[in-house]
């Protein structure tokens, strides 16, 4: 499917108010007690645990990932798109910038918790590599992928 390239960029402040209505449309509101500033001042950079970018069509956030850093070298990602423009391939240009980033920040891992009947999700995943990882986390499927420079460079071939 054709899409229109994305452009990145970090997350920002004004990048909030569009990503937490997308939030709450695909159910995952935030809890009650937590201000928009304070997430959104956390995901702009104000906590190094966190890496977000913005995809662009333009200059209009259609897309964001987020990936929340463990000190294992490992991520949890969470990637969402424009409800109205799902299903177009943006989803797999995301899916592709941050295993770009994992591998610039040094990531051994990435996992994602998608719920089982989110078809669309859990395809767009397995088609990237992840695979269920076999933990058990109630109401979702945990995915994980091995993140490593192999898959963009030759294997090194040693010859008796």
């Amino acid at each position: 499917m054709n899409s229109p390239a994305l452009s990145f960029r970090p997350f920002r402040m004004g990048d909030a108010a569009r990503l937490e209505r997308w939030l709450a449309a695909a159910g995952m509101p935030l809890p009650d007690r937590v201000a928009r500033d304070v997430w959104a001042g956390r995901m702009a950079g104000g906590d190094a645990r966190i890496h977000a970018l913005a995809g662009l069509i333009g200059r209009v956030a259609v897309g964001f990932v987020r990936m929340d850093l463990a000190p294992d070298r490992s991520a949890e990602l969470t990637l969402i798109v424009d409800p109205r423009l799902r299903r177009r391939g943006l989803g797999r240009q995301l899916v592709e910038r941050a295993l770009v980033e994992a591998r610039r920040l040094g990531l051994r891992r990435l996992v994602a918790l998608v719920r089982p009947e989110n078809d669309p999700a859990l395809r767009l995943f397995c088609e990237h590599g992840f695979e269920t990882s076999g933990v058990r986390v109630v109401g979702f499927e945990h995915l994980a992928r091995v993140v490593h420079r192999a898959d963009r460079e030759r294997p090194l071939e040693i010859v008796p």
